[in-house]
């Protein structure tokens, strides 16, 4: 075995270009490298590269010759939402007042790794069923926020090591894996470029999201967030790894939505609390990012620190659509290859703590709910879960408003939303729900006058291919124009209900949100 303290690095050519990386089979023999699963083959580059004093006892740990402890993880890079950003931007303000007035240089105070600020968090659903939403709400969003905003501007052109994703762009995660995501960083520090696996952290608990792409990341705090920017690691217990090994297909009439909810319930159940999840198995390979990336997103539900989906054919497809360019493809190609962190169907599977086998046949179409999204119920048991969580006196109970023409009775939609970067990084679901909004509006069917509908797309993409589609138009159709490229109701910025609604609320109206974001459970939506 190689001695952490002379560890050597290995050349790749890759377009007559000679490049560095630190080869894993240097560390441990190949038979024995793929019996570990792919999520700890990163996490082991990363303790090589960045923290070689630890890595001769994690070596041991992942043997099993030496107790687990903890692990130092450096993130090449962090992704902070506008919430958790601020704070960090405040004390990098505060350290160069402070270098200035010790005649200090404070233009050198800068992070130590690449920080992007994706702002998402801000935007409010106040105008809605307009074609004007969008604008009205961009507006709102500037007004309220214009102080933030000039701050974030000042430090976007003072700081070293730091962009800003502007508000109207998209979502943190879906940004992440349609354009940020590197999948290989390319150190250029050295006289030859050094090669290893992307790998990250954001202030935000979805971060796992990255991890369909075959991304390491996860979401840590504001505090552990500010660490990693000053060059802190990240520290973790030694995770356990449960493998999913997927077979099967799912049914015409079952969604990625469904398949995320199966598996939410399912791994509450196992509990996987603080441990990496990795799936695996032979229908891996049908599976695209996007569905992926719907599973992987719902990571804290479960409490899962990763939920990881090694790299393969099908992720490099998705690298090639979001249009990363032919260099930067080949170079992915290559050292993902190379460094064995390119999945194949024949090749070993690696070993689990403990293996979950799922059958993708055996799941039915399903809803979170009535209060919390691991609530896995059938389809045709929605009305009565609500009804249950009511007493018998409660059930008949309706009021009348001058405002709407019939009773309002318990159950009553009051919110209906096509929201967070969980489903509208998923373009099977979007069109689905595209295509369900042009039958409705064949049929006359719009919604009801007391029912706030709202779009929230989790980047422009997405409307990119509704409008080539001509599908835009039909969920506009039914009150669904687009409110805003932003979390909103997913993360309670749903704005307020209609007036004669929230008049009957406070008297006693349980109403219902239906939404299609990562959280549902009550006054998380609005």
């Amino acid at each position: 075995m190689t001695s952490p303290l002379t560890l050597e690095r290995s050349d790749l050519m890759i377009d007559h270009q000679r490049y560095h990386f630190v080869d894993l089979t240097r560390l441990l023999p190949l038979a024995q490298l793929q019996k570990i699963p792919f999520s700890l083959r990163v996490l082991l580059e990363n303790v090589a590269l960045r923290a070689p004093h630890a890595l001769s006892h994690f070596l041991q740990m992942l043997a099993g010759a030496a107790e687990k402890g903890e692990v130092e993880f450096y993130p090449d890079r962090l992704m902070f939402h506008d919430t958790t950003c601020l704070p960090a931007l405040a004390d990098f303000a505060a350290m160069r007042d402070l270098t200035t007035e010790l005649g200090g240089d404070a233009t050198a105070i800068n992070p130590r790794i690449p920080a992007v600020l994706t702002i998402d968090h801000s935007v409010i659903v106040e105008s809605y069923a307009s074609a004007s939403a969008l604008e009205d709400n961009l507006q709102f969003d500037f007004r309220r926020n214009a102080e933030r905003y000039r701050f974030i501007r000042w430090a976007e052109k003072s700081l070293d090591n730091f962009r800003v994703i502007p508000p109207g762009t998209g979502i943190i995660h879906l940004m992440n894996l349609e354009t940020i995501a590197e999948v290989v960083t390319v150190d250029t520090s050295a006289s030859v470029p050094l090669l290893h696996a992307d790998c990250m952290i954001a202030t935000d608990s979805h971060t796992p999201m990255i991890n369909a792409l075959g991304i390491l990341g996860w979401g840590v705090g504001g505090l552990e967030g500010q660490a990693a920017l000053v060059g802190e690691p990240v520290t973790l217990s030694f995770p356990e790894v449960i493998g999913i090994s997927v077979s099967g297909a799912l049914s015409p009439d079952v969604s990625d939505s469904d398949l995320a909810l199966h598996i939410t319930r399912l791994l509450r159940e196992t509990g996987v609390v603080g441990k990496f999840v990795e799936f695996t198995g032979p229908a891996l390979a049908t599976m695209s990012v996007e569905s992926r990336a719907t599973i992987a997103n719902m990571a804290p539900e479960y409490g899962a620190t990763v939920v990881f989906f090694p790299f393969d054919e099908r992720s490099a497809e998705y690298v090639a659509l979001t249009g990363r360019s032919e260099e930067k493809q080949a170079l992915i190609r290559a050292y993902m290859q190379a460094q064995h962190l390119w999945r194949t169907a024949d090749a070993p599977q690696p070993e689990f703590s403990q293996l979950i086998v799922l059958d993708l046949s055996t799941i039915e179409p399903c809803m979170a709910g009535p209060v919390n999204p691991h609530q896995q119920i059938p389809l045709g048991q929605a009305a009565s879960s609500f009804a249950d969580t009511l007493s018998p006196e409660m059930r008949d109970r309706h009021w009348t408003r001058p405002e709407y023409p019939e009773p309002i009775r318990q159950g009553a939609i009051a919110i209906a939303a096509i929201t967070s970067c969980t489903t509208t990084a998923n373009p099977w679901l979007i069109i689905q729900a595209a295509l369900f909004a042009r039958n409705a509006a064949k049929h006359g069917l719009r919604p009801r006058q007391w029912v706030k509908t709202s779009f929230s797309p989790g980047s422009r993409a997405v409307t990119d291919y509704l409008s080539a589609s001509g599908l835009l138009s039909e969920l506009e159709k039914v009150g669904f124009d687009v409110t805003g490229y932003g979390c909103m109701t997913c993360i309670g910025s749903s704005g307020a209900l209609q007036p004669a609604m929230e008049a009957l609320v406070s008297e006693g109206l349980q109403a219902v949100c239906v939404l299609s974001g990562n959280r549902n459970f009550p006054r998380r939506v609005n």
